[in-house]
């Protein structure tokens, strides 16, 4: 088995039980609108089984015995299942045709999603608790080493790191432009990764956080105490806090500027961050001392809010009221612990190891899959070419790896995560000495070397070396896109912007990536190219999916008509 690693605007206060009187939803008649197709007990594991589910209907799974399997939609027979070697604490991610994950040894790995057949695995200094996100090429994952990792989704080779100085076992928010994270002490941060920088931390004086979401043009979360906080989104500064009237049970859900929660009270409640005032209140479970069992879910007109005794209600996101409801009819039923939504379908774990598979009602019938064999079990390599900075499955038999490069993969890997990073250089300098053609060992040296001066997100000073190895690597192999975009983005840097430009075009040549496109359009700016930095942008536009940040664009280019300079925005 392989080793396992690991932020001033005016205050709105509202207190909710003096605003909105809270009140018991009446029941609905126990005819739900949605189909059970099957629930399935885990043989290859315990409860506490986290699922995702796709809009094919497609179903994943993560356990604490480690095993990861793709489901039958039909029938609820495994597929496929992967042996992770440590647990799975989160849901799976689905991103295009591959699986991500993070488990309890710090490890991220992805899957193809059709065979379960591993195409990359990188390493952290923690667990990963929380899931990971995916927005255009980059993967985010939080670790409980305190660190945010961005990683390529392609191949896992990670792009940077930022240190949130306290463990977080949430899942990172991605839109606008920015990237942000909340810890389990109370810390938060946006980062702007187009920018390579900070752009604010914030304190919440509460801890933990739940995972941030981005509402309405503001960062939202909420402390376990019964705070919900609003930030401005790209500047960090304080906007509203809203007094829950009792703690928050588990992570918030949203459905347009209305954010939902439930409490520990057994209630559920939609409060609008745009109107900052409380929507409705309902404590839809009869009985004393019922509790919510984990986070609600939005599929169509509903908001899902899962309470102890496997019971599933379905709230009318405007009113409130209770639509419909389904409770399975055994002794000791356990709680609907996690929920995933995709398309018609809602899978929902209990804490007693089964996996329900539900359909709304009308919705398209369970695709078949095919040519997948079930049972064919992959295991992760006993040894790869492993280190804290960079990953990628080489195939490269393990046996061939030499003991010596073996303990300088290893030391390089402790290094780095441990923040020393001229010994991790060092360690990669050994390496390149005894096998000069390692591309890899190049391109983590540069990333070493990026980081010398500092943990902090985007602090490099050691830029000319670093460039010779990324170099280096591409001379190795010219379609190493990590490196020729790393490259490009460190000679602009070094205001070498007509080299840093030609570099990232090249890059453009291997794989179309928004990421790409947004320094090179930067980049082209800074020349005063503003025709080309427009065609860029364009460009930019037709891959990026955030509509905050493709309207911030499009407000940008009426600045950049011809070859004029660009004004204030």
């Amino acid at each position: 088995m392989r080793e396992k690693l690991g932020t001033a605007m005016r205050v709105l206060l509202f207190m909710a039980a003096c605003m909105i009187p809270i009140h018991t939803a009446a029941r609905a008649a126990q005819s739900p609108e949605i189909e059970l197709l099957w629930k399935q007990h885990f043989t290859f594991g315990p409860a506490d089984v986290r699922a995702a589910v796709d809009e094919s209907g497609a179903v994943f799974v993560g356990d604490d015995d480690g095993i990861v399997a793709r489901l039958d939609a039909r029938t609820g027979d495994e597929l496929w299942r992967f042996d992770a070697g440590a647990r799975v604490r989160s849901a799976p991610v689905l991103w295009r045709d591959l699986v991500i994950f993070g488990d309890g040894g710090g490890a991220v790995t992805a899957l193809k999603k059709n065979d379960g057949k591993l195409v990359w695995s990188n390493e952290t200094g923690g667990e990963i608790l929380g899931r990971a996100s995916a927005s255009g090429e980059v993967v985010h994952v939080n670790s409980t080493d305190g660190y945010l990792y961005a990683l390529y989704g392609w191949d896992g080779n990670i792009i940077w790191r930022y240190n949130l100085q306290q463990p977080a076992g949430t899942r990172p928010a991605m839109g606008g432009g920015m990237v942000v994270c909340a810890g389990d002490r109370g810390r938060a941060a946006g980062l702007a990764p187009g920018e390579r920088r900070v752009a604010w931390e914030y304190i919440s004086g509460s801890s933990p956080l739940t995972s941030p979401l981005i509402v309405n043009g503001s960062i939202v979360f909420a402390a376990d105490r019964g705070a919900i906080y609003g930030l401005n989104l790209t500047q960090g500064t304080y906007m509203w806090k809203y007094m829950a009237g009792a703690p928050i049970a588990h992570e918030l859900a949203a459905h347009g500027d209305v954010i939902y929660f439930t409490t520990t009270k057994g209630e559920v409640a939609a409060f609008d961050t745009s109107a900052q005032k409380e929507l409705w209140r309902v404590a839809p479970a009869q009985g004393a001392n019922r509790k919510p069992g984990g986070t609600p879910a939005v599929v169509q007109n509903w908001l899902l809010a899962p309470f102890d005794q496997a019971e599933l209600f379905a709230l009318d996101l405007d009113t409130g009221q209770t639509m419909w409801t389904f409770r399975e009819q055994v002794l000791a039923p356990g709680a609907f612990a996690g929920l995933s939504t995709g398309g018609d379908w809602i899978a929902a774990p209990n804490d007693n190891g089964y996996l329900y598979l539900f359909r709304i009602q009308g919705g398209a019938a369970p695709a078949a899959l095919a040519a997948v064999q079930p049972g064919e079990k992959t295991n992760l390599p006993d040894t790869s070419e492993t280190n804290g900075n960079s990953q990628k499955q080489s195939g490269q038999d393990p046996e061939t790896i030499s003991p010596e490069i073996r303990a300088l993969l290893d030391e390089a890997k402790q290094a780095f995560l441990a923040g020393d990073y001229e010994q991790a250089a060092m360690a990669y300098k050994k390496i390149i000495e005894k096998e000069p053609d390692n591309k890899k060992a190049h391109y983590n040296m540069a990333v070493a070397l990026e980081h010398v001066g500092g943990e902090r997100y985007a602090t490099p000073i050691v830029l000319p070396e670093a460039a010779e190895h990324y170099e280096r690597a591409l001379e190795i192999d010219p379609e190493f896109l990590p490196a020729r975009i790393n490259l490009g983005i460190l000679y602009s840097k070094l205001q070498q912007n007509n080299r840093a430009a030609d570099i990232l075009k090249q890059a453009l040549a291997v794989r179309d990536d928004k990421n790409v496109r947004y320094n090179l359009a930067v980049i082209l700016e800074k020349l005063k190219r503003f025709a080309e930095a427009r065609e860029q942008w364009e460009a930019y536009l037709a891959l990026e999916d955030d509509e905050t940040l493709k309207n911030k664009i499009r407000s940008h280019l009426k600045n950049l008509e011809g070859d004029a300079p660009p004004g204030e925005n």
